[in-house]
């Protein structure tokens, strides 16, 4: 299986999960393009960031506006700690202040007794008004109202959350939580945690005309998680769409009416496929297509100019037969001597050798027509063409090609 990969603008390539890891750990602060990602490089960078906007913005900030609130750096840098390490988690200005003072976080300075409520709703309120941090509220599901207790907070930048406490392992699903979240609203939508009962819906991201109720995971695999993740979502009781989105989601693409979608796919922007999907081209790649599709649940439609499938000459056989016949057999849908006329929104608009003109319902549209070969450079002593510049083929070909080429050399 092919491994999708990421170009950058020198034209070197990533594995995309790579890139997930790199940010999950060092955050995507804009002068991390020019500092590298070594860890003291980065570290250094951050600590600029954290003197400028939490030392002097802050606290500055807050005596230019006549407010002597904000006067305790150690507690605001604890309040940060605290807050970082419980992303995605519900608290309180109460539960931050016994926890403050329970694990003996404030010892080290001048403060030995608990702050009040209010000094430590003083404190995040500056965090989130210099959008350091950023809270969710929740809204009842059922109730259709927002409640006041027990939000959370989610830090801007999970470099930041890691120079905070260390580059150290775990905590994936809540750093996972995190960067969806921002994710969402860099695309526009409102987002709160949803409650339903004693259950709890990770997001709610919602635009003027639209919903989405969002569960995020590290992994589906196991069977526990999965009843967790998906027993909120199949007990709301409405048709907006319904989302989990992990690392790993397993096999299935979708339960229950449920859809599972792959983390870095979501963050990639990925579009899915609708339920009617048309693949215009019924050579091996678009016959292929169809024939995952089918098992993901889909309904696919093959649309070719041909009087049949796969005719490409040196296709091996058993392939080309196997996906006749299980086209055949599960009775999907193809239409051959077809041509497109018209692609409109929820139809594909066709007509077949005799002029018919036949309309398929369609969600989305596939195009796979192959392409001609056209190498940068001519064959000459010294530039030898092989693959699909030089004749489209399939990989064995591509491969005796270059055999060939490699034996004359």
């Amino acid at each position: 299986q092919l491994r999708k990969r990421i170009l950058d603008a020198d034209g070197e390539s990533y594995d995309p999960k790579e890139l997930y890891q790199a940010y999950a750990r060092f955050g995507g602060m804009p002068m991390l393009a020019d500092v590298g990602l070594e860890t003291d490089k980065v570290t250094a960078a951050l600590d600029g960031v954290y003197s400028a906007v939490v030392v002097r913005d802050i606290l500055e900030r807050e005596k230019r506006k006549g407010q002597r609130t904000i006067t305790d750096s150690l507690l605001l840098r604890k309040l940060m700690m605290f807050l970082a390490d419980n992303i995605g988690n519900s608290v309180s200005a109460t539960s931050i202040g016994n926890t403050l003072v329970s694990e003996g976080l404030l010892e080290s300075g001048s403060r030995k007794t608990k702050p009040a409520t209010q000094t430590i709703q003083a404190y995040i309120q500056a965090l989130t008004e210099s959008f350091i941090f950023y809270e969710i509220k929740r809204f009842d599901i059922k109730g259709k109202e927002y409640l006041k207790t027990l939000g959370k907070y989610y830090i801007v930048d999970i470099g930041l959350r890691n120079y905070l406490l260390g580059y150290r392992d775990g905590d994936s699903g809540h750093i996972l939580e995190n960067i969806v979240y921002f994710e969402l609203l860099r695309r526009g939508y409102d987002v709160a945690i949803g409650k339903l009962d004693n259950k709890e819906v990770d997001f709610i991201a919602t635009k003027t005309d639209e919903k989405k109720y969002i569960q995020v995971t590290e992994s589906m695999n196991a069977p526990e998680t999965r009843e967790r993740e998906l027993s909120p979502l199949r007990k709301i009781p409405d048709n907006y769409e319904k989302i989990v989105i992990a690392m790993d989601t397993g096999m299935e693409q979708d339960q229950d009416g449920i859809r599972l979608i792959n983390a870095i796919d979501f963050l990639l922007g990925k579009q899915q496929v609708g339920q009617n999907v048309t693949i215009i081209g019924g050579g091996l790649t678009g016959c292929e297509i169809a024939y995952e599709l089918y098992l993901q649940g889909k309904n696919p439609t093959i649309v070719e100019m041909l009087d049949d499938l796969i005719c490409t000459p040196g296709i091996c056989l058993a392939n080309t037969s196997f996906l006749r016949d299980f086209f055949k057999a599960n009775k999907v849908s193809v239409h051959l001597e077809t041509g497109v006329k018209e692609i409109k929104d929820g139809v594909v608009i066709a007509a077949d050798k005799n002029g018919n003109v036949i309309e398929i319902p369609t969600d989305s549209v596939i195009l796979s027509t192959g392409y001609r070969s056209a190498p940068l450079a001519g064959k000459s002593r010294h530039v030898h063409i092989v693959g699909d510049a030089q004749s489209v083929g399939n990989l064995r070909t591509v491969i005796w090609g270059a055999w060939d080429v490699c034996m004359k050399i």
